[in-house]
């Protein structure tokens, strides 16, 4: 359900977010539930204005009953060390909240919500940090391991670390309410990650090949991309390529022989081509005759 604008962007209230909101008002803890929304909303409107710093605008925010998702069109487009910023800017929105609290304390401590706001914001802070897509600490881990091995196969990677954490986080929430040690949150939070997680892994793969086909459009609005190169083999597929590619470079392939003579050298832009033509599984030597 839409809701309104943040920095003019659209804002979406998640249908289960409402009846959470029905239900937490029946038990009298509304107040509580609507703080650390509002704590929530100023952590992805800290992302929206690093993105934008950057140039890239976000197309919406959308509030769910465990967390919030600012989703921004241009984030492929960033370099990894800017979407490390983008990523961290929201949970050093809630530390930020959090140490002013602190230093107000003796004014802050009068209001009956006062500890739930420090201890609200320390929790997003951390729990974001968590190194689990698509969580701001998941990103940060992403970015790093893009420079090494691609972005693609690094998606895939902490894509896969970040269902396990999301099971070890679901046992140990099943493992603290059998020990009296625990209450549900733990357990909502790893259902949460886990089915945000399968939304992530869905979306990706489009998310990635539309930044791939809008590299052109960004090197003649940027006018100049940096320049990445590989050399592979005429057997290497167009998929294994791709997973290759980088955001914020243009990228170059050699194609060769086994005994390394040139055959054939392809820009990113015929790559793509031929990878929507002829599919993931196309070998890059056949297109010598297409």
């Amino acid at each position: 359900m839409r809701c309104g604008k943040v920095l003019g962007i659209k804002l979406l209230i998640n249908d289960y977010f409402i009846l959470l909101l029905i239900g937490y008002a029946l038990l009298g803890v509304l107040d509580q539930t609507l703080i650390l929304f509002l704590l929530v909303l100023i952590h992805e409107t800290a992302h929206l204005l690093a993105a934008k710093k950057f140039g890239i605008r976000a197309r919406e925010i959308e509030l769910f009953p465990f967390g919030g998702v600012a989703r921004i069109d241009g984030m492929l487009e960033l370099s990894p060390r800017r979407e490390i910023m983008v990523a961290l800017a929201g949970p050093c929105s809630n530390f930020l909240l959090c140490l002013t609290g602190l230093y107000f304390w003796p004014w802050l401590s009068q209001w009956s919500l006062g500890v739930l706001f420090i201890e609200a914001n320390l929790m997003l802070g951390v729990f974001n940090l968590w190194p689990a897509l698509p969580l701001d600490g998941g990103r940060v881990l992403r970015s790093f391991l893009a420079r090494r091995i691609g972005f693609y196969q690094a998606t895939h990677l902490v894509l896969k670390m970040s269902k396990w954490w999301a099971v070890v986080m679901g046992i140990w929430g099943l493992l603290g309410l059998y020990l009296g040690l625990g209450n549900l949150h733990t357990l909502f939070m790893a259902v949460f990650l886990y089915g945000a997680v399968l939304q992530e892994e869905g979306n990706f793969i489009y998310l990635f090949l539309r930044y791939l086909l809008r590299k052109g459009e960004e090197l003649q609005a940027k006018g100049v991309l940096p320049l990445k190169q590989y050399i592979t083999t005429k057997g290497v597929t167009l998929g294994e390529v791709v997973q290759q590619f980088t955001p914020g470079h243009y990228h170059m392939v050699l194609v060769v022989e086994k005994g390394g003579k040139e055959l054939i050298s392809l820009s990113e832009h015929q790559i793509v081509e031929a990878l929507l033509k002829h599919g993931k599984s196309y070998p890059v030597g056949k297109l010598m005759s297409s």
